[in-house]
């Protein structure tokens, strides 16, 4: 099958692995971990060597064990430090026999990998169709699709019941498409709770409380479950290298991971559902995650399908400000990942927010940023360590255990007080200047894209069939205390249908979203022109707190097709063609609104908007 073309209309009598799997006895399963062995042996020497190139003869490579490579945890095939290398894997498929990361490139530096298939045996996640379900206790049975009953994937984090904590992805069962009406959710599954028939009692847990009775969820459903375990492609600090002609067919939780590096190249990286079997998805969690690198990746002509997570997500991390030494010396959580920042990069600007309103407070250059370690107490720690995040170095950060600072060395004076609960943000580690073009995605647990950082172009993608938004730029300093925010950006030519579908239509085509968008308008200079919007659950663009915004020329179609009692009030949850809220100097311009759905409220909705220029034109 060439790279890019889709599993997705897959039928016929298959099973979890492609039908020439299915006959390899013992000795071919060995064979090809020994192939396995030597490959690692020849790809370490050709980097020791100092090779330009190196191609790999194509076969089947297996990995059963994995190794401590670098700075990161267990991987099947670490490479440290390669650099100036091609390493062309002329078609060969990397099979991988546990939960722990496939392939990690720790400090790559002009690094390119190509030609290659990754994917799972056994599978990091396992499906079935719903038998039952109890809407008074909340719960369904389930049964495994033949091959998947295998109890090496309950890997997953347990819960204080004892029960694996996965997630599900429920489907249509005629189209196999993400099915319309289900919040997300986790499920409470272990292999102890299996009833006299062979089905398996799961708990159902919806997100915000949402109980399986007010959703679509059915007997004869096909249901995924899945774990998040550890990533299929992992890129620690990679500096201009390409992933090229690399199709994942499983991955156990993110499936391409860049945290930190510049400048990296993902061209015709597909993750899909492998043709030849019956498999519902092509991956656990995000498709691209890439996070804190100094310039943004360049993605393009890539195929993801059926994932457990958003398609993309471009975003820093916030740090949060713990001590103050002196009026120009603070000490921060570790910024962006980043280790002791020299003099190439200095000085360096920094803003500072309040966390939970976002209001900015203020931005300094930093002269000197070196790490050290400090142990946070109460009584005189600025941040509410209370308050935990769930991503980013800040995220370990507690009272009373020593953690990784930076001691910020500032050009002016700045006072905060204990308990202000500050945090830092640095455009420069954000990974700005991404650029997303010509790439199809279908089938995503959440949004489609989720952009919190500067200088990005969006143009030419598809997008369909997202549970949440299709694209949405946002900065976040609560939950997962991802950031910067976006400004500087272009979304354009884009068609984007069938997204919002989760329960309550809670997604929009495009929107634009921060919190108290009435009093501080972060995100600003954004275009969203010429893209089509279709068989929209929410409204077709929502954008709020905006400063500098162009909507224009953008053709929006069957919105506000989902929703609840409370969506038919006017306001700014309420579904509309455009929704804008809190807007200074706006440009609306040649947009076309029509088939409005039956949760509608109307085609534009302003409010608090400064400076308008509106030429519509509505039918």
């Amino acid at each position: 099958m060439a790279h890019g073309q889709s599993s997705f209309a897959a039928s016929g009598p298959f099973g979890p692995l492609p039908p020439e799997a299915e006959s390899w006895d013992g000795a071919e399963i060995q064979r090809q971990r020994d192939a396995g062995e030597k490959l690692i042996q020849l790809i370490d020497t050709a980097i020791e060597n100092g090779d330009a190139h190196r191609s790999i003869p194509k076969d089947n490579y297996r990995f059963s064990e994995t190794r401590k490579v670098g700075w990161g945890g267990p991987s099947h095939l670490p490479l440290l430090n390669p650099e100036d290398i091609t390493i062309d894997f002329q078609g060969s498929t990397l099979w991988f026999e546990n939960g722990a990361t496939g392939i990690a490139m720790f400090g790559a530096r002009n690094v390119t990998l190509k030609n290659a298939y990754l994917d799972w045996d056994p599978l990091p996640y396992f499906q079935g169709t719903v038998t039952a379900i109890d809407h008074e206790a909340d719960t369904f049975d389930f049964r495994p699709d033949p091959g998947y009953e295998r109890e090496s994937t309950s890997t997953g984090i347990r819960d204080k019941e004892g029960s694996d904590h996965w997630r599900g992805l429920v489907f249509d069962r005629n189209t196999h498409l993400l099915k319309p009406g289900m919040p997300g959710f986790s499920v409470g599954f272990y292999w102890d709770n299996r009833l006299d028939n062979g089905d398996y009692r799961v708990k159902f847990r919806g997100f915000y409380g949402v109980p399986a009775s007010q959703t679509t969820l059915e007997v004869g459903d096909p249901i995924a479950i899945v774990a998040r375990i550890d990533r299929a492609l992992r890129l620690d600090g990679a500096v201009d290298s390409t992933l090229q002609d690399i199709t994942l067919y499983a991955s156990p939780f993110v499936c391409v991971d860049q945290k930190t590096g510049a400048n990296t190249v993902f061209r015709r990286v597909n993750i899909l559902r492998r043709p030849g079997t019956n498999r519902l998805i092509g991956g656990n969690a995000d498709g691209i995650n890439c996070g804190n690198m100094t310039k943004g990746p360049l993605i393009e002509d890539c195929r993801i399908e059926m994932i457990g997570d958003d398609f993309i997500n471009i975003h820093g991390h916030f740090a949060r400000v713990l001590y103050q030494e002196n009026p120009t010396t603070l000490l921060v959580t570790q910024m962006n990942n980043q280790g002791n920042i020299g003099p190439e990069r200095l000085p360096l600007t920094i803003t500072f927010f309040q966390r939970e309103s976002m209001e900015p407070l203020g931005t300094r250059q930093v002269l000197s940023a070196d790490i050290t370690q400090w142990t946070p107490e109460r009584d005189t720690t600025i941040a509410d360590l209370d308050h935990k995040w769930h991503s980013g170095q800040a995220a370990s950060a507690a009272y009373g255990k020593k953690v990784s600072v930076h001691r910020l060395v500032l050009n002016e004076p700045i006072a905060f007080e204990v308990g202000a609960d500050v945090i830092v943000a640095c455009e420069a580690f954000s990974t700005p200047n991404t650029v997303i073009r010509n790439n199809h995605f279908t089938g995503s647990l959440a949004r489609g894209m989720l952009l919190h950082s500067p200088h990005v172009l969006v143009e030419g993608n598809t997008i369909e069939n997202t549970c949440s938004s299709g694209i949405v730029l946002t900065s976040e300093g609560s939950y997962w205390g991802e950031g910067s925010y976006v400004h500087t950006a272009t979304v354009r030519n884009n068609t984007i249908k069938g997204v919002g579908i989760s329960y309550g239509g809670s997604g929009d085509g495009i929107s634009i979203i921060q919190p108290n968008p009435d009093k501080f308008k972060i995100q600003h200079d954004i275009r969203l022109e010429y893209n089509a919007i279709g068989q929209v659950g929410g409204s077709g663009i929502r954008a709020m707190g905006v400063r500098d915004l162009v909507i224009s020329s953008n053709a929006i179609e069957q919105y506000g097709l989902y929703g609840t009692a409370t969506d038919a009030e006017e306001g700014s949850a309420a579904k509309y063609g455009i929704s804008l809220r809190s807007i200074e100097g706006l440009h609306l311009d040649g947009n076309v609104i029509t088939e409005a759905g039956p949760w509608s409220v109307g085609d534009v909705w302003e409010s608090d908007t400064e400076d308008a220029v509106n030429e519509d034109t509505l039918d």
